[in-house]
């Protein structure tokens, strides 16, 4: 138990350095409500003062109330007082400033008065908590938090699934709109449509279960066609299936490949030497690449100018791999439009062009995968 604390605690203090620069202590609070016990805490009430706009994080630690209510709760129920030891009350700091600022972080977002109240008290507590230094009085300190907390549970109706439950309905939003941008991408309601002859179809987002449909043009059909007919090099005589791990084929250089789909598994192992694969798996890595590189779901893993230049950095690697003109041209053409919009410092309809010139060809292998069930 203890050493599950010591853990606890010290995340909870690396969230204090963390935050502490994004957070503005500005209460206009008379100073001495800070150092106030408990129960004057609790009776006190909050001076109207409160300048709750400056309480606002820049970058949170809990993104939701309920992550927020349900991770403390957690934390107090690992402390008890025989791990209250050295080292926690050392720690307890750290606790109580996460704790403070988040809760004034919810009360300034919060519209139930009733919540805000109690959110205050949060507060409150937690910076009694941040000064306090004799533990029977952070025992009973923590209790009387959790406490709040259970009150807040019931006000706000929410649980421990609450949080992912809103990322889920969040992502849902920001996927549809994503979607409603791309002209060349549509939502296919009846996935019975993909298996037609010539509609293109993949799983936009597997957790969501959104199929989307395609239409190819002449280089991502010739793309297409260059992945069905591909073969991987002969397979070792003996033992290219090591056990436990059916279906992928090794090769004696240390590159193995999965059987049906061809994508590489994985490459050799580092070393001072570096192993190139044979001419016969370039393709292998060039569809794996693409996808990889090229797998860009817009609000989540295409956001900022680093992101772009690590996929430059990857494009420029697969140079070396690639043979095709198709694939050359997705090159060229991607990393221009990487470039364009690096240089930019963040024009977001350059963003927006560059996303779809690397979807360009990474969502052909995305219908190569799951046309052929692959996945």
């Amino acid at each position: 138990m203890i050493f599950i604390l010591m853990i606890i605690l010290s995340l909870l203090s690396a969230c204090f350095d963390s935050n502490i620069e994004n957070t503005v202590e500005n209460d206009s609070v008379n100073p001495q409500q800070t150092t106030i016990d408990t129960e004057e805490a609790f009776s006190t009430q909050v001076q109207p003062s409160i300048n709750r706009e400056a309480h606002i994080l820049t970058d949170p630690d809990f993104h939701y109330i309920s992550d927020f209510l349900f991770g403390i709760k957690d934390s107090i129920i690992s402390i008890s007082k025989d791990s209250l030891n050295d080292f926690a009350n050392q720690n307890l700091h750290g606790f109580g400033y996460t704790t403070k600022v988040h809760a004034r972080h919810f009360a300034a977002l919060e519209e139930n008065p009733e919540a805000v109240t109690r959110l205050d008290k949060m507060a409150l507590l937690a910076e009694s908590i941040q000064r306090e230094e004799i533990t029977e009085n952070i025992i009973d300190q923590l209790a009387e938090l959790n406490s709040l907390i259970d009150e807040l549970v019931k006000i706000l109706n929410v649980n421990r699934n609450t949080a992912e439950e809103l990322r889920m309905q969040e992502y849902s939003e920001k996927l549809n709109d994503e979607l409603l941008a791309r002209e060349d991408l549509t939502i296919v309601e009846d996935s019975s449509l993909c298996k037609k002859e010539e509609v293109y179809c993949f799983n936009y987002e597997p957790n969501l279960n959104t199929i989307v449909e395609m239409k190819f043009d002449e280089d991502q059909k010739e793309f297409y066609n260059l992945m069905l007919s591909y073969q991987l090099p002969e397979f070792p005589p003996e033992g290219d299936e090591s056990e436990g791990y059916p279906g992928v084929v090794f090769y004696e250089n240390g590159y193995s490949f999965f059987k049906d789909s061809k994508l590489l598994f994985s490459g050799p192992v580092p070393s001072e030497e570096t192993i190139k694969p044979t001419e016969d798996q370039y393709f292998g890595i060039v569809m794996t690449w693409v996808q990889m590189i090229g797998k860009a779901t817009f609000p989540w893993t295409f956001e900022t100018i680093e992101q772009a230049k690590i996929k430059l950095d990857g494009i420029a690697d697969l140079k070396e791999f690639a043979k095709d003109k198709v694939v050359l041209d997705w090159i060229e053409d991607t990393s221009e439009a990487l470039q364009k919009y690096i240089d930019s410092e963040g024009d977001e309809s350059l963003r927006f062009e560059a996303w779809k010139q690397l979807n360009y060809l990474g969502n052909v292998v995305d219908v190569y995968m799951y046309e052929n069930g692959y996945y």
